[in-house]
């Protein structure tokens, strides 16, 4: 690992972790400048000093705390996980979950007893409302675990149309009734709720509470610094713990993509898996031979190793390693054939296909782009219409973004026309997927070179032929 671009990763890492905050930031649509001071509060305990610690230590301060908070955003199953051995490891401990207001409790009851589904659980009791559809597995792990072990289940609700600060005092007058009644493990929802009711928790009980947090940026950043990947197990303060799995930004983009797009994103540690499995789901669609690359090194967004390990493959110069740290900078997905490596920009489930459809055109049919301006517009329109129809095999329900009216190609520049055109044709095509001439036509985008002059365009129009044919 090249140590000079590791540092460089690691600058723009921070980087590009304190944007994302102030991103994350601007979605409150009702700032409260004392939940301000706590997030500011949060990020310097996570940025701060640590210490390396295990999970075995960790866990042996659980069996005397009272309470128990764990941390993280709704997005993620890595709190979910860590839930799960809070209960197992505090004998006899509650488990407590804080959600908007429902009229429904006898709902949880029903689902532990085996009388009710998830769907009617997350529906009735308005769990939906604060946790999206596709992190509800986690939620019914978590939901099994603690029926498995006997456990009692509540729901710590406040209104969710009241200020956060209200909704978490409620929420923490609440813990504090139930902690007088025996051992609670309380999944938060956020991180600065946990810390919000770390803060609003009396005395007596606050200073026995123990916080487990996820992902914190400064332990995962010393331990990029050491040469390791950053995960693992480390102590922020007495009685707190952060478990790490993923770089930081990798867990903050996905609660951001959730936000502003309403859209599924990866935990880290199953990005590189998901990456490899969508590859060959997407090749068999498609009847695709093998591709022979071997497995790429899959690296997931905002992990700094990804420039290190680039550097150290010896396969680019200078100028071509300034361009990727530019692109790295941008948030930019990329392969690299050269290295058989890939960068993930973005965890989002359909960016991940994205990519993985991305590494099999370029391993099939190769990189290459037209060198005249005509023909490198119309090659890159090519690999992202194939690129495109591999997402649609994983996440079909995407859709495409439309040509913008009284559209300015001057302003919106050729590589981003190139990109629409690409996805507007393969929308097309994948609505008649199921014929003949367009599976032919699917294959040749993937294996087709696009160097020689006039390729590219001719197979665009062979596509537009395609989807104009009514006949099988």
């Amino acid at each position: 690992m090249d140590h000079l671009w590791l540092q460089q990763g690691l600058a723009i890492a921070r980087q590009n972790l304190a944007a994302a905050r102030a991103r994350l930031a601007t979605l409150d649509s009702s700032p409260d400048p004392y939940v301000d001071q706590l997030d500011a509060e949060l990020t310097a305990l996570a940025d701060g000093p640590s210490v390396d610690s295990s999970r075995d230590d960790m866990f042996a301060a659980l069996p005397a705390a009272p309470l128990i908070l764990v941390g993280d955003f709704a997005t993620s199953s890595t709190p979910k996980d860590l839930a799960v051995e809070a209960l197992t490891h505090a004998p006899g401990a509650t488990l407590a979950l804080t959600l908007p207001e429902g009229r429904h409790k006898s709902l949880v009851a029903d689902f532990l007893a085996n009388r009710g589904s998830a769907a009617q659980l997350f529906a009735d009791a308005r769990l939906a409302e604060s946790i999206p559809r596709f992190a509800w597995k986690p939620y019914v792990g978590l939901l099994k675990t603690a029926a498995r072990l006997g456990r009692r289940v509540e729901l710590v609700e406040s209104d969710l149309h009241e200020p956060l600060r209200t909704r978490q005092e409620t929420a923490v007058r609440r813990l504090s009734q139930l902690a007088e009644q025996g051992p609670v493990v309380a999944l938060m929802g956020e991180l600065r709720l946990a810390d919000l009711a770390l803060k609003e928790l009396p005395e007596q009980l606050r200073s026995r509470c123990v916080r487990l947090l996820c992902d914190a940026a400064g332990p995962f950043f010393r331990g990029i610094s050491a040469g390791r990947d950053g995960t693992g197990t480390a102590q922020l303060a007495p009685q707190t713990w952060s478990r790490q799995t993923q770089p930081p930004m990798t867990r903050l983009l996905g609660f951001i993509n959730w936000c502003e797009n309403n859209e599924e994103s990866l935990d880290g540690p199953a990005m590189a898996s998901r990456f490899r499995s969508f590859a060959q789901t997407i090749s068999k669609r498609f009847a695709l031979p093998a591709h022979g690359a071997g497995r790429p090194a899959v690296f997931a967004p905002g992990d700094p190793r990804y420039l290190a390990v680039a550097a150290a493959s010896c396969k680019f110069s200078a100028a071509q390693m300034e361009h990727l740290a530019t692109s790295y900078t941008n948030g930019e997905s990329r392969y690299l054939p050269e290295a058989n490596i890939a960068y993930l920009g973005q965890p989002a489930l359909s960016h991940v296909a994205e990519e993985a459809a991305h590494f099999l055109r370029t391993r099939t049919g190769g990189a290459g782009v037209g060198l005249s301006s005509e023909d490198r517009f119309w090659s890159i329109a090519i690999h992202e219409m194939a690129a495109y129809l591999g997402s649609k095999v994983i996440v079909p329900s995407r859709q495409a973004p439309t040509l913008p009216p009284n559209l300015n190609r001057d302003e919106i520049g050729q590589e981003t026309l190139a990109h629409l055109y690409g996805y507007q044709m393969a929308e097309k095509l994948w609505r008649r997927r199921d014929h003949d001439a367009v599976r032919k036509l699917v294959k040749t985008l993937y294996m087709q070179d696009l160097v020689e002059p006039g390729v590219a365009k001719g197979l665009y129009f062979r596509s537009l032929t395609c989807v104009a044919d009514r006949r099988r």
